[in-house]
């Protein structure tokens, strides 16, 4: 017998602003929906490798993972770090379980050694990730 294989669950969109990934997900992720979405991001990712940079993710929905998907997201963002990743801002919208989701992605950043911030204003958290860019030698005018 195969192995059940599982439509991708969530929505996400990937684009870079200046220094910036900018990262929008709808939904709760499971593996498949990790997979798409790191082949996206690598692709946007390549364009930022040399010099700092940081990502904003815009939360909207659900931000629960599955356990194979947060194991999977653990990894991109230490590979990331690698890569000139500086910090991550995150904006919850419109969470059902906002402390269960913060919960869940301080524990990811923690494990990742990634410094990151949680905001419900997305101007404000273009403004904090911007300062962490500006304190690793980036100038962000313009990024926001």
């Amino acid at each position: 017998m195969g192995r059940l294989k599982f439509a991708p669950h969530g929505e996400f969109s990937v684009s870079t602003e200046g220094r910036i990934l900018v990262v929008r997900t709808t939904g709760p992720w499971n593996k498949e929906l990790i997979q798409l979405y790191s082949q996206k991001v690598t692709e946007n990712v390549e364009a930022l490798v040399g010099a700092p940079w940081g990502m904003l993710g815009v939360i909207s929905e659900e931000g629960l993972h599955t356990p194979d998907s947060f194991s999977a997201t653990v990894a991109t963002v230490r590979r990331h770090r690698t890569q000139g990743r500086t910090a991550s801002a995150v904006v919850l919208q419109n969470v059902s379980a906002p402390e269960t989701v913060r919960k869940i992605f301080t524990k990811l950043y923690t494990e990742a050694d990634e410094p990151f911030a949680f905001f419900d204003d997305e101007a404000l958290a273009r403004s904090w990730l911007a300062e962490r860019l500006r304190e690793a030698g980036v100038d962000c005018k313009g990024a926001h």
